[in-house]
C-alpha cells in the first residue's frame, strides 16, 4: 500500500457564475492554454481555440476528442452552460420522442438530463486527471431562499435548474460569484446609494447573498482574473509593491486616494487586493 502524505497539488475544476458581460469568459480565457466548448457564442470575440456546437451529441464529442489526447490544451471551458442545459433537455426530449421535460412526468425528465450530465462529469473528471483544467462559465439569477432557521431572503444562485446547479456545485472545487464592484454610502438625507467602482471581482466563499466556495484557502473576494487563483499567497507587502509601480500610470489624484485606501487597509491581505484592483483600473492597467 502506497500512502501519500502532505497537499497534492492538482489542476482546477471551477465553477464561475454572474450576471451577463462581467468578465467571466475573459476571466476563463486566461486559464493555461484554454479551448473553449461554446454553444452561445460567448467566445466569439475573444482570441481563443474553440468547438461551436449546436447539439449535445456534439458536445459530447467535443469533450470525448480530448480524453487521452488533449491535443496541447491545457485547460477546457464549457461556455454557457445554462445554453448546454437547454442543449441536454432537446436531447432528452429527442431520445424519447417527448415535446418537453414537463411531458415525462414527476420530475422524470429532469432526472434523465442529470443522468446525462453525470455521464460528461466524468469524462471532465478524466480530463481532469490528466491534470486538465476544468472551468464551466454560467450566468446567475436571483431566487428566494427559504431559511428553516430564519426568514426567507433573496440571494444569488445558478440559472440552472436546481438538481443541475447542485450537482455541479458538489464536482467543483472552487465556485466563484463574479459580479462588478459596488460601494453603498449615504446621501446627505441618509438615502442609501450604491456606486460602481469599475472593478470586477470574484467571490471565493459562501454568504447569505450568493452561492461561492473554494478548497484553497482563498481570499473571499479577489479581482476577477485567473492568475489571482494561484496568487493567494502572495503577501499584502508584495502586492503593495505592485500598487507602487502602477502609481506612476495613475493621476495625482488617484495616487492620493489610493494612499488613502492603503492606509484604511492598514496590511489587511483581503482589502490590499482590493485596493490594487481599483488602481489596475483607474490606471489601465492590465495583468
Amino acid at each position: 500500500m502506497d500512502i501519500i502524505r502532505g497537499k497534492v497539488e492538482t489542476a482546477s475544476k471551477v465553477v464561475a457564475y454572474g450576471p451577463e458581460g462581467v468578465g467571466k469568459s475573459t476571466f476563463a480565457s486566461g486559464a493555461p492554454n484554454p479551448i473553449f466548448i461554446d454553444p452561445s457564442g460567448g467566445s466569439s470575440r475573444l482570441d481563443v481555440a474553440r468547438v461551436n456546437v449546436t447539439t449535445w451529441d456534439e458536445v459530447i464529442e467535443a469533450v470525448e476528442s480530448l480524453r487521452g489526447n488533449a491535443q496541447g490544451f491545457e485547460t477546457v471551458v464549457l461556455d454557457e452552460i445554462g445554453a448546454l442545459e437547454h442543449l441536454c433537455w432537446d436531447h432528452v426530449c429527442n431520445k424519447y420522442g417527448k415535446p418537453n421535460l414537463e411531458s415525462f412526468g414527476f420530475g422524470k425528465g429532469y432526472n434523465l438530463a442529470l443522468k446525462e450530465w453525470r455521464e460528461v462529469t466524468s469524462m471532465l473528471n478524466e480530463l481532469h486527471r490528466d491534470d486538465m483544467n476544468i472551468v464551466l462559465v454560467g450566468h446567475s439569477t436571483i431566487g428566494t431562499f427559504r431559511d428553516p432557521e430564519g426568514p426567507e431572503y433573496d440571494r444569488h444562485h445558478l440559472k440552472l435548474h436546481k438538481a443541475l446547479a447542485a450537482l455541479l456545485k458538489e464536482w467543483s472545487d472552487t465556485v466563484l460569484f463574479c459580479r462588478h464592484e459596488t460601494v453603498v454610502g449615504k446621501t446627505e438625507n441618509e438615502r442609501s446609494v450604491a456606486h460602481a467602482t469599475g472593478a470586477r471581482v470574484m467571490h471565493t466563499t459562501h454568504s447569505a447573498a450568493f452561492d461561492a466556495k473554494n478548497r484553497d484557502d482563498l481570499p473571499a473576494k479577489l479581482p476577477l482574473l485567473w492568475a489571482e487563483l494561484s496568487q493567494k499567497k502572495r503577501s499584502a507587502k508584495d502586492m503593495a509593491g505592485d500598487l507602487e509601480e502602477l502609481s506612476g500610470r495613475m493621476s495625482p489624484q488617484h495616487r492620493k486616494i489610493a494612499v488613502a485606501k492603503m492606509k484604511e487597509a492598514n496590511g489587511n491581505q483581503d482589502k490590499v487586493r482590493l485596493v490594487l484592483n481599483w488602481a489596475r483600473a483607474k490606471a489601465g492597467a492590465k495583468k
